[in-house]
C-alpha cells in the first residue's frame, strides 16, 4: 500500500514538473528497493515502514550536521524531505496516548 502510493506521486510529481519532491521519493523508493535485494524478497509493510523510518532517521541526523554548520538552505531541503517522508508513514503515538490506552486496558482487567 505505502510502495503504491509512494510510485502514484512519482508520477504525479513526475507530471507536475516537481523536481524535488520527485527526487526524494525516488531516493526512497531506492532505499526501498535496495532493503527488498538485501531481504530478498517482497517487503513487508512493516519492513516498509521500517525502511522509511530508517530513511528519516538518516535525514534528521544530516538535518543535525548541516546545522553545525550553519547550511540553512540545506536544512531547509532535509526537512522539506522529511516532511514528505512522513506523509508515507503512520502516525505515531505520543507517550500520553499510550499511556492512556494502557491506563484503559487495566481499567477493564483489573477485577471488581
Amino acid at each position: 500500500m505505502i510502495i503504491e502510493n509512494i510510485n502514484k506521486d512519482i508520477v504525479t510529481f513526475m507530471k507536475s514538473n516537481d523536481k524535488a519532491n520527485l527526487t526524494t521519493l525516488r531516493m526512497a523508493k531506492n532505499a526501498l528497493q535496495q532493503e527488498k535485494i538485501n531481504k530478498n524478497h517482497e517487503l513487508s509493510e512493516d519492513e516498509v515502514i521500517s525502511t522509511l523510518k530508517k530513511f528519516v532517521k538518516t535525514k534528521k541526523d544530516n538535518i543535525e550536521e548541516y546545522k553545525s554548520y550553519g547550511k540553512d538552505e540545506v536544512v531547509e531541503d532535509l526537512e522539506r524531505e522529511v516532511e514528505l517522508i512522513n506523509k508515507y508513514l503512520p502516525e505515531e503515538l505520543s507517550i500520553d496516548d499510550i499511556n492512556k490506552g494502557l491506563d484503559e486496558i487495566f481499567d477493564e482487567i483489573k477485577p471488581e
